[in-house]
């Protein structure tokens, strides 16, 4: 029996993606945080971030910690942000890589804070309910926060 045909596949035009970053950049009149999470989204990190580097992003976005040591691995030395949620037992990890933990808990950002604090972006969930401080429970981290400010904000 033969194998079956692929009927599916992908190709990858890495000026066209350095095209539309370039357009979105120009049209933000602000720096870029590439999401390359899950291999860009199954493209290839390395080879996206490669390829989006004279853009000059502010930073990429990841998954995991283990994203982030690859494309610390290859060389990209630009703000690695972990945008899904962290145990506090993975804190010394992420300092430890260089990365940036997206923090949504008062504990978790004390602790950041005592273990040397450093950037953090402080996640917000509006309404999908996968990650971060409810938006109507952020109030309740204001003292925290007012110890270690973080870099970012997002939902």
């Amino acid at each position: 029996m033969q194998a079956p045909e692929k009927r599916a596949w992908v190709e990858i035009d890495l000026g066209a993606l350095q095209r539309n970053a370039a357009a979105v950049a120009q049209r933000a009149r602000a720096p870029l945080l590439p999401m390359i999470k899950a291999d860009a989204y199954g493209l290839g990190a390395t080879p996206v971030a490669r390829a989006l580097e004279p853009l000059d992003p502010w930073g990429y976005g990841v998954a995991t910690i283990l994203e982030g040591l690859e494309l610390r691995a290859a060389g990209i030395t630009r703000p690695l942000v972990i945008f899904t949620p962290l145990g506090d037992d993975e804190l010394g990890d992420v300092r430890a890589a260089g990365l940036t933990p997206s923090l949504s808990r008062a504990e978790s950002i004390e602790q950041w804070r005592r273990d040397g604090g450093g950037p953090w972006h402080l996640a917000i969930d509006t309404g999908m309910s996968r990650a971060g401080v409810r938006w109507d429970e952020v109030g309740g981290l204001t003292d925290v926060i007012g110890r270690c400010p973080p870099e970012g904000v997002y939902t």
